[in-house]
């Protein structure tokens, strides 16, 4: 079968022939921009990575999947992520410059954050189904992490989250936001006392 009958590309973007999935976004793409194509539901593994002109990527509710490294080492400094997210693979934004993200949907995340020396703040939406080891560390500058209850299984990796080997937030900066009757909440005087990391409560 020849790539053509396999393939597409919009805007300079390779996609599946059926525009379900995105495949791959060349290094040197010039717009600092991306508005992924209405209809693709999957972003592939490395799909983004190392794209070093990219700014912003704008994704249409349809996505469903983006795949681990998605975006390694990508440019990007903002995503509007998909409302309805099924998975988000592990590493799919390390070492990016992201400097804040909302994420929706019943996804787990794991290792997602790491390295991200410019995140600041990371908005998780009901819905988000677990926090796994080494989500946020090496993120420097993180200041607001916003936890929904309806994040489970703390009780066996919670010193991992924001603290591995040296490589950590800076903990006593960091707020964690997060509804009374969550498991975030049940674990607040650990955060303070090993961290020193204030607890809000919200609604």
């Amino acid at each position: 079968m020849c790539i053509r009958d396999r393939y597409r590309s919009y805007k300079g973007v390779l996609y599946t022939k059926n525009g379900k999935k995105l495949i791959t976004v060349p290094r040197k793409y010039t717009a600092k921009t991306v508005k992924v194509k209405k209809g693709t539901t999957k972003i592939a593994d490395s799909a983004f990575s190392f794209c070093t002109n990219i700014k912003k990527v704008i994704l249409p509710d349809t996505v469903k999947v983006i795949e681990q490294n998605a975006f390694v080492r990508c440019s990007l400094n903002y995503i509007r992520m998909p409302r309805k997210l099924k998975e988000l693979g592990g590493t799919a934004f390390r070492s990016s410059a992201l400097k804040k993200i909302t994420v929706y949907g019943k996804v787990e995340l794991n290792e997602t954050f790491t390295g991200c020396k410019k995140l600041k703040t990371v908005v998780l939406k009901e819905g988000v189904k677990e926090l796994g080891e080494y989500v946020f560390i090496h993120c420097p500058k993180l200041r607001s992490v916003t936890v929904p209850k309806s994040v489970k299984g703390l009780v066996c990796i919670y010193d991992n989250i924001f603290y591995y080997r040296g490589l950590k937030c800076n903990l006593s900066k960091l707020t964690i936001k997060t509804p009374k009757n969550s498991e975030m909440y049940r674990y607040r005087k650990f955060w303070k006392k090993r961290y020193k990391i204030k607890v809000k409560v919200i609604k």
